[in-house]
C-alpha cells in the first residue's frame, strides 16, 4: 500500500486518484458501515428529533456534497479530498465513540456469580409450621407465599 502511494505520488497522479479513493471510502462509510446510524437519524428525523446521529449525518453529507461539487468540477485550488474526508472523520469518530460507550457500560453493568453454591435465603410468610422460619430458595414450594431476604 504504501510503495503504491509512493509510485502514485512520484508519478504526481496522487492529486488525481486521491478525492476518488477517499470519497469511495466515505461512501463505503457513510452507507455501509454506519447505516445504522443513518437509518437512526431517520427515525429521530421522524419524530422531530434532533439528536447526535441527525448532526452526524448532517456532517457527513455535508462533505460528501462538497466532495461530489469538487469532483463534478475540479479546481486545483478546490479542497475535494478534504471534503471527503470530512465525512470519513466525522462517521468513524461516532462509531468509534458508540463502540467505546458500549464497552463501559458492559464493564460497569453488576454481574452476578452463577458459580455460587448457596442459593438466595427465603422466609415463608404463611404455613402450619415454623411460621417465618428462613429456608433456602429451593425448599420453597410452587404457590407458596414467601418473600427473599435482602
Amino acid at each position: 500500500m504504501a510503495l503504491t502511494l509512493l509510485v502514485f505520488n512520484l508519478r504526481g497522479d496522487l492529486t488525481t486518484v486521491s478525492p476518488w479513493a477517499v470519497g469511495a471510502l466515505a461512501l463505503i462509510l457513510v452507507f455501509g458501515v454506519a447505516h445504522h446510524i443513518l437509518r437512526m437519524a431517520v427515525q429521530a428525523l421522524r419524530r422531530g428529533i434532533l439528536n447526535q446521529h441527525v448532526l452526524l449525518e448532517v456532517g457527513a453529507f455535508a462533505g460528501i456534497a462538497g466532495g461530489v461539487i469538487g469532483l463534478i468540477r475540479p479546481s486545483p485550488t478546490y479542497p475535494t479530498g478534504k471534503f471527503f474526508a470530512v465525512s470519513v472523520m466525522v462517521a468513524t469518530y461516532h462509531i468509534f465513540s458508540e463502540w467505546l460507550s458500549l464497552i463501559v457500560k458492559t464493564r460497569s453493568s453488576p454481574r452476578r456469580s452463577t458459580s455460587s453454591a448457596s442459593s438466595d435465603p427465603a422466609r415463608r410468610d404463611r404455613g402450619a409450621e415454623k411460621r417465618g422460619a428462613t429456608r433456602p430458595m429451593s425448599q420453597v414450594g410452587v404457590g407458596s407465599s414467601s418473600s427473599a431476604l435482602a
